[in-house]
């Protein structure tokens, strides 16, 4: 047994999944962008309005004024396609892409499941993406195919004969000089046909009456050419206004998004990426692909991510279409170990990220990850990683610190420094109170502002817990270096420093460097 999927006026429902309320309405497709060339399908309220196929669209708006003129999409054509796949698939592990709109279905081994309620379900699925659909049931394809274009909106044929006597003529779709000259013979169905003869039908129509001879008696079974749905899940639209603002865009998402979904929800899988593509005016693209931290398949999640971006986005020039896919996987499921620990909304996290990219550049959010420079502090910021393939440090590892651990000042601080032979001897902080109290100044304005005297006192015993006096002079007693490093001095960005190391009279031991705009304190050590 076979059933076959029919999907009637199958290019104008794959314009019109994007908008599903538009299949009540008076609607009528052309084959040509631009609204030109002539109507092909249309909706049961255009027909009641009295479009008929082969009109041109301002016949057509003649005839229904509030008439709706769609154009033909090919690419929304093949993502419903695969939309038809991956819902036959719920039913069949043998399929075939038939023609556009058609699938076949390979039901050997499902007898029992065979009855109303099996049509019934097919047709509600494909309902789920608004894809109104036919479903027939027969021996062999070829006959199935002809059950299903009959089908209100289930049929199974059970006696080949019986059916193929009241099935009409235009079920088998006759080119239209055969069509003319059998109803010139008084042919009208199926059956009819088959009792010309297959002899008298060579005779006659040649060649091409034999083709449709064997398809109308659909008396043999032919062996499928399996397809497989693809792995990429996705949906398009090209509008025929172009789009301007940010609302409709987010209203298009938020639909392909729901779709997606649903169509991931069939196979038990989420989403791990998403792809945006938008074609713009002036010929270019903007591409963005989105990898999801904690995969899912949670439609608002989902749409957080693509209007966190969109909402700071802007375009030159406007939006002529719009592509959105989702790369599936599997669901995660970790397993920690006792003090392992995890965040408790990746996707959150990852939303608020993005936010703060939005807000404060690209290069200013991220994990700063470590030049390949000998230029201390050079660094650049990367995109935060959500898995634990990042080798552990030796402190994580249990290892021991080599040396002593120096704190680092970053900022450095500035002072000023006596040298004597060459090398440091005394350090001048005088400078230091106009560094440290603004730092300390910002963080009381942050809350509620105290008196200044506050400030001041916390910037001094800020100054005294690193071992320098606001104002006065440290003596240095001990003194190592210099340690000489330089670098870019082939572009525009050159840079060299000379490192000290020195233990001042109270026996604190700082980190000195001389850069080319004077002295600096880049840290102590404990």
């Amino acid at each position: 047994m076979f059933a076959v999927i029919f999907i009637p006026d199958f290019s104008l429902q794959a314009v019109l999944r994007s908008e599903p309320e538009l299949h009540g309405a008076p609607v009528a497709l052309v084959n040509e962008a631009g609204g030109k060339g002539t109507i092909s399908q249309f909706t049961q309220s255009a027909r009641i309005a009295g479009v008929v196929e082969g009109m041109t669209p301002t016949q057509a708006t003649a005839r229904s004024p509030g008439i709706i003129i769609k154009n033909r999409s090919f690419a929304q054509e093949k993502t419903a396609g695969d939309v038809l796949l991956h819902s036959a698939c719920q039913f069949s592990p043998s399929i075939e892409a038939t023609a556009p709109g058609v699938c076949t279905l390979d039901l050997k081994g499902l007898r029992h499941l065979i009855d109303e309620k099996f049509g019934g379900e097919i047709i509600d699925l494909l309902a789920r993406f608004h894809l109104r659909a036919k479903v027939g049931i027969a021996e062999n394809p070829g006959l199935a195919l002809q059950a299903a274009r009959l089908a209100e909106p289930f049929l199974r044929v059970n006696d080949r004969i019986q059916f193929l006597a009241k099935a009409p003529l235009e079920n088998i779709e006759p080119p239209s000089e055969i069509a003319n000259v059998l109803r010139k013979w008084g042919i009208q169905t199926v059956g009819d046909f088959i009792a010309l003869g297959r002899d008298r039908i060579a005779e006659r129509l040649g060649v091409d009456g034999l083709e449709w001879f064997d398809r109308a008696s659909a008396n043999s079974a032919r062996p499928l050419r399996l397809s497989h749905p693809p792995e990429i899940y996705e949906e398009v639209i090209e509008f025929e206004h172009e789009v301007e603002s940010t609302e409709p865009l987010l209203f298009i998402l938020r639909r392909f998004l729901d779709q997606i979904c649903r169509r991931l929800e069939l196979v038990y899988l989420v989403v791990e990426e998403i792809g945006l593509r938008l074609d713009l005016a002036s010929g270019d693209s903007y591409e963005r692909c989105f990898r999801i931290p904690s995969p899912t398949g949670n439609l608002d999640t989902l749409f957080r991510v693509l209007h966190t971006h969109l909402e700071n986005l802007t375009m030159a020039h406007p939006i002529t279409a719009l592509r959105l896919n989702a790369k599936p996987c599997k669901p995660r499921h970790h397993q920690f170990g006792l003090f392992e620990t995890s965040l408790r909304d990746p996707n959150h996290f990852y939303e608020t990220l993005a936010r703060l990219t939005a807000l404060l550049g690209p290069d200013r959010v991220g994990t700063p990850v470590a030049e390949s420079t000998h230029r201390p502090d050079a660094f650049r910021m990367e995109t935060v990683r959500f898995d634990n393939s990042t080798a552990r440090s030796e402190a994580e590892r249990g290892l021991p610190p080599a040396g002593l651990t120096l704190r680092r000042l970053r900022p450095p601080l500035p002072v000023n420094v006596e040298l004597r032979n060459n090398r440091p001897a005394l350090l001048d902080s005088g400078g230091l109170e106009s560094v440290v109290k603004p730092m300390f100044q910002a963080e009381w304005n942050f809350g509620s502002k105290p008196p200044s005297s506050r400030s001041q006192t916390t910037a001094t015993a800020f100054a005294r817990h690193i071992g320098l006096g606001v104002r006065g002079n440290t003596r240095i007693e001990n003194a190592q270096g210099p340690w000489r490093s330089s670098g870019n001095w082939w572009d525009d960005q050159p840079w060299q420093r000379d490192e000290w190391d020195v233990q001042a009279r109270d026996g604190t031991l700082y980190r000195l460097s001389h850069q080319s705009n004077g002295w600096f304190v880049e840290g102590v050590y404990d």
